[in-house]
């Protein structure tokens, strides 16, 4: 009778397992991949492009070579941005972050010169960029177990 009684208590712990499992396998890998899709095959790409034009034109009309250069290290790392994000590698969403970053620290540079005006062209481009990269960082959040390269 004991026996019966433990084989049938194995028999449904081994059935409710399974069906946890897929519970949750089926939350974590169902998740929408548009905006990803998105990011890697229209963003980043079109942001390369431009970039890399802006910087041969700078270069061609002997602009300041200090921004050419800054420039094209930006191109650079949009690149790398890019190649990390089609891999889906670990590092990916921290060069996303990085990227938000760097967005704002040129930004500020850029209206710098112009004072107060510059200023508050800054901040409205300081909170749009906050409004398009905290969605992002949670988009990303929830789909960070599929980055594992």
């Amino acid at each position: 009778m004991e026996i019966k009684e433990e084989n049938i208590s194995i028999k449904e712990e081994n059935q409710q397992q399974p069906q946890n499992q897929n519970i949750n396998n089926t939350t974590n890998t169902n998740l929408p991949m548009n905006w990803y899709y998105f990011l890697i095959y229209f963003s980043i790409p079109v942001s390369i492009f431009t970039n890399g034009c802006s910087t041969l034109l700078a270069a061609i009309e002997d602009e300041n070579i200090m921004s050419c250069i800054l420039s094209l290290l930006f191109t650079i790392f949009l690149g790398i941005l890019e190649y990390s994000m089609i891999a889906k590698e670990r590092n990916a969403l921290n060069l996303l972050i990085a990227y938000a970053i760097i967005t704002f620290i040129l930004q500020f540079f850029t209206y710098l010169p112009y004072g107060t005006d510059g200023f508050f062209q800054f901040l409205g481009s300081a909170l749009a960029l906050c409004a398009i990269y905290y969605p992002n960082y949670i988009y990303f959040n929830k789909r960070k177990h599929l980055f594992i390269n």
